[in-house]
This record gives C-alpha cells, sequence and structure tokens, in this order.
C-alpha cells in the first residue's frame, strides 16, 4: 500500500510540472497572439488564461502522456522503477492506473462541454462593454441544433433588419429560413415574405407567420445567446459507451507500454516504448477527428477492438 501511495505522490508531482509548464508556454503563445487585439492589456492577460486553459481541454491525453513520461523517468533516476516492478504484480500496477484513467477518461470524454464553458466567458467578457446589433441564438435538443442570426438588431425601435435560420442534424444542414421583411412587436417576430429550405426543397410563403417568439434572450448585450430549451441534461447512447470503454482501454494501454518491464531499468533505452505510445495517441487522434455517419458506430466498435486486443497483449506479454 505504501508503494501505491507512493506512486501516486510521484504521479502527481509528475502531472502538476507538466501542467503547469505546458499552461505556461500556452500562455505566453496565447499573449503573443493577443497582443494586436483592440483591447487593454489587463484584458489580453486575462483572455489569454482563458485560452489556455481552453487550449489543455484539447489536449488531455497529451498531458497524460508526458506526465507518463516524466513519473518513468523520476522513478528511473534512482533505480525506484526496478524496485516496484519486482514488488507489484501486473494486476496491482493496473489497479493503480485505474483512477488516473476515470479521471482522464472523463475529461476526455466531456472536453468539447468544458471547452465550449470557456469559449462562452470569454464571449462574456469581450461583449460586456460594446453594443451588439447582431444576435446568434443556438437552440438545441437531443435531435437537432438550430442557429438563429438576428442582422441588425434595433431593439428602441423594435426592428430587425434580417432573420436567419439554419436547422443542423446529425453535423448536416437538413432545413433553414430567410426573411428580410421582419416585424419585431410584443418580443416576436413575424413576415409576410418567409423564404423555408427543407431537404433542398425551397419554399416562398406569403401568409402572415410567427417565425419567432420569446425573444427576451436578445435583450443581453451578447453576440451568441444559449438556449437550452427542450434538451435533456442527460444523453447516453450506445457510442458514448462505446467512447467510455475504449477511452478506458486507450489510457490503461499507454500506462502498460511505458510501464513495462524494459522501461524499468536505466540500462535500456526508452525510444520504443515511446514510438509505441506515439503511435497509439496518433491513431486515437485520427478516429477522433474521422466521423462517417453511415459507419460511425461499426468503426468505433472496430477501434475498441483493436484497443483492447493491444491491451490483452501488453496484459499477457508483460
Amino acid at each position: 500500500m505504501k508503494i501505491i501511495n507512493y506512486l501516486y505522490l510521484k504521479f502527481f508531482i509528475s502531472f502538476t510540472v507538466c501542467l503547469t509548464l505546458s499552461f505556461t508556454l500556452f500562455y505566453i503563445f496565447s499573449i503573443l497572439g493577443n497582443l494586436d487585439e483592440k483591447i487593454s492589456f489587463k484584458s489580453i492577460l486575462y483572455l489569454s488564461f482563458l485560452n489556455s486553459f481552453q487550449i489543455l481541454t484539447y489536449v488531455p491525453s497529451f498531458i497524460l502522456f508526458i506526465s507518463i513520461i516524466f513519473l518513468v523517468t523520476l522513478l528511473r533516476i534512482n533505480n525506484e522503477f526496478s524496485i516496484i516492478k519486482e514488488y507489484l504484480s501486473k494486476d496491482k500496477i493496473i489497479l493503480f492506473f485505474i483512477p488516473i484513467v476515470i479521471a482522464f477518461t472523463f475529461i476526455e470524454f466531456n472536453r468539447y462541454i468544458l471547452s465550449e464553458k470557456i469559449e462562452n466567458n470569454k464571449e462574456d467578457f469581450l461583449n460586456s462593454n460594446q453594443f451588439i446589433d447582431t444576435k446568434v441564438i443556438i437552440a438545441e435538443n437531443n435531435i437537432k441544433k438550430t442557429y438563429v442570426i438576428l442582422k441588425n438588431v434595433d431593439i428602441e425601435n423594435n426592428k430587425i433588419d434580417e432573420f436567419h435560420k439554419y436547422e443542423i442534424s446529425k453535423d448536416v444542414i437538413s432545413g433553414g429560413g430567410y426573411s428580410n421583411e421582419v416585424e419585431f412587436k410584443d418580443q416576436i417576430l413575424k413576415t409576410k415574405n418567409y423564404t423555408k429550405v427543407y431537404d433542398d426543397i425551397i419554399i416562398n410563403e406569403t401568409d402572415e407567420k410567427v417565425i419567432y417568439s420569446n425573444l427576451e434572450m436578445i435583450l443581453v448585450n451578447n453576440l451568441i445567446i444559449k438556449d437550452s430549451k427542450g434538451k435533456k441534461i442527460i444523453n447516453f447512447n450506445t457510442n458514448d459507451l462505446i467512447k467510455i470503454v475504449f477511452l478506458i482501454f486507450f489510457y490503461i494501454s499507454i500506462f502498460q507500454i511505458l510501464f513495462n518491464k524494459k522501461t524499468a531499468y536505466r540500462k535500456n533505452k526508452l525510444t520504443l516504448p515511446l514510438f509505441y505510445s506515439l503511435i497509439l495517441i496518433i491513431y486515437f487522434i485520427i478516429i477522433s477527428s474521422f466521423k462517417v455517419n453511415l459507419y460511425d458506430i461499426q468503426l468505433q466498435v472496430l477501434s475498441l477492438i483493436l484497443v483492447l486486443l493491444f491491451f490483452y497483449k501488453n496484459f499477457k506479454y508483460e
């Protein structure tokens, strides 16, 4: 038990060092990239701070990877790694991985949500001291995502020049609408000239109709407004389950590669383990960004099978 606690302490030190160095590097480059912005230097520092956190949400796998490398390096300095490998079985070492793996799986699975929250904070900060006459209202449910764009909004005179609507389902635009004759009254948008598009069919409607209601949201001075009405807090499906299982065994496999017997001794080089783990991470990045709507779940299942085989091979022949 003391050895496990010692490993957790070493990992915490490694993770803290790598996270701090990565954040500092991202922060410096973010400041340099924001120097051209027409805002105060204090605002640049704050925006760069948010940008750095947002970048970290994109690369949890990389942060874990360099943390493990740093951990292995620390343990190899005084030959602690070889002693740990002698006293701990491979089952106990995997048990040591599990809490870390679960934590990073949670972060990876929710990284887009975390990034979106940071992005909202950035937008709120940038829009807090300036007038915005264009509004983008985003409404999302479990079936589709709707973007409503209102151009040249004049709240005092109840005037909106243009209304644009886009409906997106499964990353494909499925419908939309447009009008440049909009009547804005009692927080309701009406028009007698509305062009509707659905499944590549264009329909021109000349009868008076309500095209949007509940417009009290546009009173806030933000460019982008989120309307989460109709969206479930929890939306868990088969793809999510496959992804979680994949992430768990993916992270365990990374640990296995860098925590094997060959890396335990200082006389052995880390070149091959680093190469194999990099290949696995590159594979993960490719399958995460590669989406095919028709065979998406089949590809996910295939990826899961491959990573399970990789885990089994490492576990059996360790």
